[in-house]
């Protein structure tokens, strides 16, 4: 029995297929109704109401395959990730499905991952065995989209952070958590060369729900802070749980969009990565003005 079929026979996916098709029977049982009404009517009128089904039908169609293909670009990055494990299959087929995925991340990144994309083209050639293929991903690839993937879930904890220390509303920071997140979670699967939807981030949508509850449930730790060390503190603390709830949201979603699975990043060391990267980022800005400076003195 196929395994697709054993999961429908449990209770919640049968419900869920049930209500589905009972739902869709009936919409399109009203419309054959409307559609029957609407040739009945005079003519100005029936014209508007063709018109508005056919926009109707129109959208409708264009949200279907829209969905559907951005379901299967994330799809795709599942079956890749699956076939860089699994040691038995052709690495022609392997390697095709990796310059599918390429092409995808050269149309969100452009120019600006163009190098890294142009040496593991490159370090693929010739690549007679999956784990020499999973071996150039890793060291040409995945360490520059890495680090750009993490630049993002940096830059929206900041913003959330900043954000949730303004509010001290319960309703209103567990909203804010869940926009962040969600909003994230579509970055990071854009990022990975997916096309992020409503049926492509569905599966991620668990973590969102546990990051905005752990958000409003941590609202009240706040106030309990704040009869000790007053408002504005306990408003910093509750933004940088807020913060800190995101980046492992962030963290999980990377860790489901990466093609070449890695241990996932605990949030201190992620802080502490980031850190160091600005860090080291200062001090190089810092030499090269010092190169300057001493270039027009001695020229």
């Amino acid at each position: 029995m196929p395994s697709w079929f054993r999961i429908l026979l449990r209770p919640l996916p049968l419900l869920a297929v049930g209500c589905a098709l009972f739902l869709l029977t009936v919409v399109l049982g009203e419309t054959i109704v409307v559609v029957q009404n609407v040739s009945k009517w005079a003519s100005p009128l029936r014209e508007l109401a063709w018109l508005g089904l056919g926009l109707a039908a129109l959208g409708g169609g264009w949200l279907v395959w829209r969905e559907t293909r951005s379901y299967l670009s994330l799809q795709r990055i599942g079956k890749l990730k699956r076939a860089l494990v699994a040691e038995g299959l052709k690495p022609a087929v392997v390697s095709r499905d990796i310059r599918r995925w390429l092409a995808d991340l050269e149309r969100v990144h452009g120019e600006s991952l163009a190098e890294a994309l142009s040496a593991t083209r490159a370090d693929l050639a010739g690549q007679q065995s999956v784990a020499h293929l999973r071996s150039s991903l890793e060291e040409c690839l995945l360490p520059e989209l890495d680090l750009r993937v993490e630049r993002e879930i940096r830059h929206s904890a900041l913003r959330l952070g900043l954000a949730s220390s303004l509010f001290t509303m319960p309703l209103v920071d567990g909203l804010l958590t869940l926009g962040f997140s969600l909003r994230l979670v579509r970055r990071v699967a854009e990022l990975h060369g997916g096309r992020p939807g409503v049926a492509g981030t569905s599966r991620l949508l668990l973590e969102v729900f546990v990051a905005a509850l752990g958000a409003d449930l941590s609202q009240h730790a706040s106030d309990a802070l704040s009869a000790k060390v007053g408002s504005l503190a306990a408003a910093a603390g509750q933004g940088l749980v807020s913060a800190t709830l995101l980046v492992r949201v962030g963290l999980w979603a990377q860790a489901v969009c990466r093609p070449v699975d890695r241990e996932r990043s605990s949030v201190g060391a992620f802080v502490a990565r980031g850190a160091a990267q600005g860090i080291k980022k200062s001090v190089r800005g810092g030499v090269h003005r010092a190169m300057g400076i001493l270039r027009q003195e001695n020229p």
